[in-house]
């Protein structure tokens, strides 16, 4: 569905709705307060306001609350999903994968927003 969003601003602005709209609604099932979420957190703009499209990160965002950061990159040259807690205070979780991994990419990610329910660490959030 979203193969050409490398080569296509149109796929590469629904992909990126996809995953805001997919947040907002993770969110709500929840009982979280969108509102207190930064989303985007990560600038994806270059200084004259074109955006970046490259997929680096396609979604991000960050907890006001508790300073927990998501940050989700589309790499089409890796072929399994990697994800790592990076930065220090092990704040942020990095999920980096090629988009024909996006159902694995999202999974996880419904995990994160789970973990800012119940006030898990960002690591545990993709072991349990």
């Amino acid at each position: 569905m979203f193969n050409s969003y490398l080569d296509n601003a149109q796929s590469y602005a629904d992909l990126e709705q996809h995953l805001y709209e997919l947040f907002h609604s993770e969110a709500q099932v929840h009982g979280l307060d969108a509102g207190k979420f930064k989303v985007p957190y990560c600038n994806t703009k270059f200084a004259d306001g074109t955006p970046c499209q490259d997929g680096n990160p396609i979604f991000s965002a960050r907890n006001e609350s508790n300073g927990q950061i998501l940050r989700i990159v589309l790499d089409e040259d890796i072929a399994t999903l990697v994800s790592y807690s990076d930065k220090e205070m092990n704040c942020e979780l990095v999920l980096v994968g090629k988009v024909a991994l996006l159902d694995e990419i999202k999974k996880l990610m419904r995990k994160w927003i789970r973990s800012q329910h119940s006030g898990l660490h960002v690591a545990s959030a993709v072991t349990e």
